[in-house]
Parts: structure tokens; C-alpha cells; sequence
């Protein structure tokens, strides 16, 4: 009897376990891609981000490792290279970047840190628009630089900016110039600024309040992560998205019936990734 009771109760198991996979579906990870990647990041006034960004809503296989943006305080952050930077646009069609390094976005007196723009070229470029301006820090001969009003103030210490041009042509102060600024300037700093902002600086009287608003009108970028894998995936009215366990670009299909979404998996990606 007990033997006739136990086959019966194995039987029950057996029919609600059917039961239950019958109402909620066959289990897919790759079932979920196609949907997943169809959520945008969006914070602040910039909205709509697809790939290769991806972070708050929009899952991490959705974007490429190095384009993780985090939101705080509505203004997107993207890192490269452990360097924060603002996001001021993003563009998707032309694939740029409008940014400004956090440290540089309301000052060009950045504390006890005087880092260098450094740029991940693999991934990153810098467009036409943008060239480079250099800051020299903490100056001590500073009666030799009385005729350059490129002088600004950061806690009562003296400091100078020249723009490429001032430098290359160096018209603009005396012989040899940027050479005592680079000997007698404790530091020097290489950020980035948009060309017409440069241009701005140069036929200006070059305060500390004009230096500000050029470096925190920050600057644009062009990105190449897959962008043609990417396009051409977006034509056939898939979703981009990214392997990353193999670092493979990947294009999510949608799903043929539920539970059932391919992923094509295309275009291995640099084998020296650097992950930051």
C-alpha cells in the first residue's frame, strides 16, 4: 500500500513540475539579449544612449567594457584610463563624445594633483575641434613674464597658460620662453579645449575667468568600438551588445517565438583590452 501511495505521490510531482515549465517558459540567457539591450541609458539631459555605453538600467553585456557611464548628480561620468570626465553629449550617428575632466570643470586650479590628459587611442581620438593648451603651475621668475598676460592666480601663486599656437609660434613671449616657463614652473599640465575656444583665448585679454569657461566647455572625442559591426547589426534591426568573457563584439537578434533568441557573435576584439 505504502509502495502504490509513494508512485502516486512521484506522479504528482512529476505532472506540477510539467505544469510549472509550461507556464513560465523555456530559461534562456540569450533569450533576454535582445530585450535587455533595448533599454537606453538615460541621465540628466542626455538620453537614448545605445551601444557602446551601457550602466544604470542599461545592462553591462549591452555596452563595451570600457564605455561604463554612472550617473551622479544627472551628468553622466565616463573613466579612461582612472581619469573621470563629464559628459556633456553624446552624439550616435557621428560617434563623439562632448567631455570635460572632472577636476577641470568649474577650475584650473586642480589642488595637489596635476595630472596630464591621457587618452586611451585604441578606443579614443581626439577630433579636429580640439587641440591642446598648456598650464605651467607655481612660477618663480615671475619678472621675467611681465609683458604675457596668459597670468592667472591660484592661491596666491603665480601660474601661465599658452595655447598650441602661442607655443609653436612662440611670438607671443620673449626667446626661448617656454623653456624658462618649463625650468622655472614647478609643474605643467596638458588639458584639452575646443579649437574655437583656443582661438578665443588668444585675441582676448587672457584672465582666469576666460581660461575657465574654455577648459569647461570641454571637448570632443571620437570613439571606435566595433562602430561598423555595430551599424551594420542596427540595419538588420538587431541589437548590439558585447561578449564579455571572450571580448567579442556581438549582435542580438530577436527572438523567434519566446525563449528562442539567437546571438551572432562577430569580430573578436583586442586580445591587450585594458579593463579600467
Amino acid at each position: 500500500m505504502h509502495h502504490h501511495l509513494s508512485r502516486n505521490v512521484f506522479f504528482l510531482l512529476m505532472v506540477s513540475s510539467v505544469v510549472l515549465i509550461l507556464i513560465h517558459g523555456p530559461s534562456s540567457s540569450s533569450a533576454d539579449d535582445y530585450s535587455d539591450c533595448g533599454k537606453l541609458f538615460e541621465c540628466g539631459d542626455i538620453r537614448g544612449i545605445g551601444y557602446p555605453f551601457w550602466g544604470s538600467s542599461r545592462p553591462r553585456k549591452c555596452g563595451h567594457p570600457n564605455f561604463y557611464l554612472k550617473c551622479t548628480n544627472n551628468v553622466p561620468q565616463i573613466s579612461i584610463f582612472d581619469e573621470d570626465y563629464l559628459v556633456l553629449h553624446i552624439d550616435n550617428t557621428t560617434h563623439t563624445i562632448k567631455a570635460v575632466r572632472a577636476d577641470y570643470q568649474s577650475d584650473v586650479c586642480p589642488g595637489t594633483e596635476f595630472r596630464n590628459t591621457t587618452m586611451d587611442t585604441r578606443l579614443f581620438n581626439y577630433t579636429s575641434a580640439t587641440e591642446e593648451l598648456r598650464l605651467f603651475y607655481t612660477c618663480s621668475s615671475v619678472q621675467q613674464f611681465t609683458s604675457v598676460p596668459n597670468q592667472f592666480d591660484c592661491g596666491g601663486t603665480v601660474n601661465y597658460f599658452l595655447t598650441h599656437d602661442q607655443i609653436a609660434g612662440q611670438s607671443y613671449i620673449q626667446p626661448n620662453g617656454v623653456q624658462v616657463l618649463l625650468r622655472d614652473c614647478e609643474r605643467n599640465v596638458w588639458v584639452q579645449v575646443f579649437r574655437s575656444e583656443a582661438t578665443i583665448l588668444q585675441v582676448t585679454t587672457g584672465s582666469k575667468d576666460n581660461l575657465i569657461r574654455a577648459v569647461s566647455a570641454g571637448f570632443n572625442l571620437s570613439w571606435n568600438a566595433n562602430n561598423t559591426l555595430c551599424d551594420d547589426c542596427l540595419r538588420n534591426n538587431n541589437r548590439c551588445g558585447y561578449k564579455h568573457a571572450s571580448n567579442q563584439f556581438a549582435c542580438y537578434l530577436p527572438g523567434i517565438g519566446e525563449g528562442h533568441a539567437p546571438t551572432e557573435v562577430r569580430g573578436v576584439n583586442d586580445p591587450n583590452l585594458i579593463k579600467y
